[in-house]
């Protein structure tokens, strides 16, 4: 009885992933993570320096850096040390290093303008949902009356 309650909880054979089908698949993930070098803080007790295999993987990997458009070569400004550079600036519009990192921490601006967005998406469903407060909904908030018109917050935003 055992044996039988240990192999009905496996999936079918057909169905499983073999081990070196997903050794493969973890190798070429961290090798791809490898090309992407960031100066961001690094957690407590992290080496300062990296480690030789790792430099070694890094510039090995670095020859085949996944691209944005696979077989155009990055532009020579975006080099692989910024996170998730794909060599996308079809522009040049970061060829200047100064406007570059002023790029770099717009960008950053905007990701945290997104998440603060999705989390007030979020927040007032979720507490509809449970039943803590009766607050509109985000994708029907457009057809609620509210005490001003749609008039002054559109050109106080087209001000901005």
């Amino acid at each position: 009885l055992p044996r039988q309650l240990h192999s009905s909880t496996q999936p079918p054979r057909s169905t499983r992933i073999s081990e070196p089908k997903m050794a493969t698949i973890v190798a070429q993930q961290l090798s791809a993570g490898l090309t992407q070098r960031s100066n961001t803080v690094r957690p407590r007790g992290a080496a300062t320096k990296p480690r030789a295999a790792v430099r070694v993987g890094a510039v090995a990997a670095a020859a085949v850096r996944p691209s944005w458009c696979p077989g155009r070569p990055a532009p020579a400004h975006l080099d692989g040390t910024l996170p998730c550079d794909y060599g996308f600036d079809p522009l040049n519009l970061g060829a200047d290093p100064e406007l570059l990192k002023w790029f770099v921490q717009a960008e950053l601006q905007h990701c945290r303008w997104a998440m603060l967005g999705l989390t007030g998406m979020v927040v007032p469903e979720l507490l509809t949902t449970i039943g803590v407060a009766d607050l509109p909904n985000w994708i029907g908030a457009g057809t609620y009356e509210y005490w001003l018109g749609a008039g002054p917050p559109f050109f106080v935003q087209m001000a901005m």
